[in-house]
C-alpha cells in the first residue's frame, strides 16, 4: 500500500486542486491520498469561506482519501511554520511514502537546493539577512535579497513566489518523504477568474466571485459536487467580514496596550498603533491597510489580527508536541486509518472528549472554531468541537 500526502486549504477545494492529486497520485503510484488540511482559519490569517467540515467533506468527494486538521498555531503561522507543522504530521503518521506540493516552479534541483542553503544558512547570509532587517525590512524581503547577494537574482527570483516559498519550505522539514512538484497552471492570488481557454482558476478569484453572489461563472472552475454546494448554500461565508471586524474590534478596545504586546507575533510598539488606528476605521480593509508597513507586510498584518482575535500568548509551547484531528475520511479508507493508528508517533484524535493529553495549544483550536461560528452565524453547540465526529463518505455518496 502506497500513500500520498498533501498539505492544503481546500479553501475552496477547485480543479487546480484535483489536477495535483491526480497527476501527484499517477507519479507517486499512490493507492491512498491524505490531506493535512488547515482548519476554520486559513495560512493569512483569514477566516476560511467555509468551515473546515465542509471543506474536508467535499475534498473526501472529490478525490481526497483522509483529511486531517492542521492545529491553529500552525495552520495560521508563516510558511515556515506552516510547513513544520504539514510536514511534521505528515511524517508521524508512519505511513506516508511522498508528498506533493504545487509551486510556480517544478525544478526539484533548484527548490531542493535553495532549501538547503535556507536550512544551513551560511554565515554570510546571516549576516546579510540581518543588515536587511535592520533597515526595517519584513522578513520576506529581507530574506530575497540576502539570497540575491549571495547565490544571484535569478536564486532571490524564486522567493518572490509563494508557492516556491511554500515549497522550499517543505524541502527544508521533509525527512523520509519523496518529494513531487507540481508546476501551478494558474498564478496564486490572481483577482480574476480566468479566460475561457482554460477550467482552472485561483482560489482567490473564485472565492471573490461566490462572495458576490455570482457561483454561476465559477462553475467550470469546481468539481460538479462542489458547485453544487455553493449553488444551494444558503449561510454566511468567511472571510475578513463585519462580523470579523466587529469581535476583533470588541477584543482590541478592551484590550490596553500591555496587553495585546502579549500576543504572539506583537513586536516593534505596533500594540501601540493598533490602539490608535482601532477607533479611525469603520471597516477591516482600511484598518489593516493603516497597519502595513516595511516591517509588517499585509499578510503578517492579517496573521497578527486573527492571532489578537483568538488570544494567543507569546510563548504558548509549540515544541514537538503536534498532533491532528480527522475531519473527513472515506469508507474504503478504513484499513489506511487502522495502519496510521499503529504507526502514528503522534496522536490522531477522532474525539477530543476522549483525549486528555493533547498539547496546551490545542485548546485554541477549539476557540478558533467556536469564534468561526460565532463570526459566521453558525450554531456554537451544534457546530462545536467538542460535538462535531469525523464525516464518513461511503461509495454511494460519493
Amino acid at each position: 500500500m502506497r500513500t500520498l500526502g498533501i498539505i492544503a486549504e481546500y479553501n475552496p477545494i477547485h480543479n487546480g486542486h484535483i489536477y495535483q492529486i491526480e497527476k501527484a497520485k499517477l507519479i507517486s503510484k499512490a493507492d491512498f491520498v491524505v490531506v493535512v488540511m488547515s482548519g476554520d482559519f486559513t495560512q493569512r490569517g483569514e477566516p476560511a469561506i467555509i468551515d473546515k467540515w465542509k471543506r474536508a467533506e467535499l475534498a473526501c468527494r472529490a478525490g481526497a482519501d483522509l483529511v486531517l486538521e492542521m492545529p491553529f498555531l500552525f495552520a495560521t503561522s508563516s510558511a515556515e511554520g506552516f510547513a513544520a507543522g504539514g510536514v511534521g504530521i505528515l511524517e508521524n503518521l508512519g505511513v506516508i511514502d511522498a508528498i506533493s506540493f504545487g509551486a510556480e516552479s517544478d525544478n526539484m534541483e533548484d527548490l531542493q537546493f535553495l532549501a538547503t542553503f535556507l536550512r544551513d544558512e551560511p554565515p554570510e547570509f546571516k549576516a546579510i539577512l540581518k543588515k536587511h532587517l535592520d533597515l526595517g525590512l519584513s522578513f520576506p524581503k529581507a530574506r530575497e535579497l540576502a539570497v540575491n547577494e549571495c547565490l544571484g537574482i535569478d536564486a532571490g527570483a524564486m522567493l518572490k513566489w509563494p508557492n516556491n516559498i511554500l515549497a522550499i519550505e517543505y524541502l527544508k522539514h521533509i525527512v523520509t518523504m519523496t518529494p513531487i512538484a507540481i508546476k501551478r497552471t494558474v498564478s496564486h492570488g490572481d483577482e480574476m477568474l480566468s479566460g475561457a481557454d482554460t477550467d482552472h482558476s485561483s482560489a482567490t478569484a473564485i472565492r471573490s466571485s461566490i462572495r458576490k453572489g455570482r457561483v454561476d461563472e465559477t462553475r467550470r472552475f469546481l468539481p460538479e459536487n462542489v458547485y453544487a454546494f455553493f449553488a444551494n448554500y444558503k449561510g454566511e461565508y468567511g472571510g475578513f467580514t463585519e462580523n470579523y471586524y466587529n469581535a476583533l474590534r470588541s477584543v482590541i478596545l478592551r484590550s490596553s496596550p500591555e496587553e495585546l504586546a502579549q500576543v504572539q507575533g506583537m513586536s516593534e510598539g505596533i500594540e501601540n498603533k493598533i490602539k490608535k488606528e482601532i477607533r479611525n476605521h469603520s471597516n477591516y480593509e482600511d484598518f489593516a491597510s493603516a497597519l502595513k508597513s516595511k516591517r509588517f507586510t499585509r499578510t503578517a498584518i492579517d496573521r497578527l489580527m486573527t492571532r489578537t482575535l483568538i488570544g494567543v500568548r507569546d510563548g504558548i509551547e509549540k515544541d514537538t508536541s503536534l498532533y491532528t484531528r480527522v475531519l473527513a475520511f472515506k469508507e474504503d479508507a478504513g484499513r489506511l486509518l487502522k495502519e496510521i493508528r499503529e504507526n502514528a508517533g503522534i496522536p490522531v484524535v477522532t474525539n477530543i472528549n476522549k483525549h486528555d493529553a493533547l498539547p496546551p495549544y490545542s485548546n485554541y483550536d477549539i476557540i478558533a472554531s467556536d469564534m468561526y461560528n460565532l463570526i459566521c452565524g453558525c450554531d456554537l453547540y451544534g457546530g462545536s468541537d467538542y460535538v462535531m465526529h469525523p464525516c464518513k463518505i461511503t461509495e454511494s455518496s460519493v
